[in-house]
């Protein structure tokens, strides 16, 4: 059964393994989890329309089988500074950085399998410090006072709340 908004509650129909039907309603509930993809999609169908609603990564999944890479505007976005393992759940990417504002997050190549950023309470990385991640979550953003190296840090070790530190590399 399901309850969206102020409905009453209704029972749900299965039109697939992974697509119901709100009973007696429009609605269509699609849980989308693909083979060999840490992201799971939870969308909501109206007459056509799609509206993501929830998405989670697998609480129990490690990033060692999906390549992922430090995205943001110090490198256009694209995946050409891949995180590389530094240990058990540690990751690591170091690159120039040029002073100013800097905004980033870690994904992988098609933003489904791994997309970490910022949590609904914070989204500012202070170098030094540790950050907490959240699946799905904003763009970062990273004040760099002097150019030069700056090295990427992820534990994983818990990989539903992730976090990164960004500290001044050698």
């Amino acid at each position: 059964m399901v309850s969206l908004d102020d409905r009453p509650w209704s029972d749900l129909v299965a039109v697939s393994p992974a697509r119901f039907r709100v009973d007696g309603s429009p609605l269509e509930i699609e849980f989308d989890a693909r083979p060999g993809q840490r992201a799971n999609v939870v969308a909501l169908r109206e007459g056509g329309s799609t509206s993501v609603l929830l998405r989670a990564v697998d609480p129990g999944a490690t990033f060692a089988g999906v390549p992922f890479f430090l995205r943001g505007s110090m490198n256009q976005w694209n995946v050409s500074q891949r995180m590389r393992e530094a240990g058990a759940h540690h990751y690591t990417a170091t690159m120039a950085l040029p002073a100013g504002l800097h905004g980033f997050k870690l994904g992988s190549a098609d933003w489904q399998a791994v997309d970490f950023g910022g949590t609904p309470d914070a989204d500012v990385v202070v170098p030094g410090q540790s950050q907490a991640m959240a699946a799905v979550g904003a763009n970062l953003r990273l004040q760099i006072e002097r150019d030069g190296n700056y090295r990427f840090t992820l534990d994983a070790s818990r990989s539903h709340a992730p976090v990164i530190m960004v500290t001044a590399a050698p």
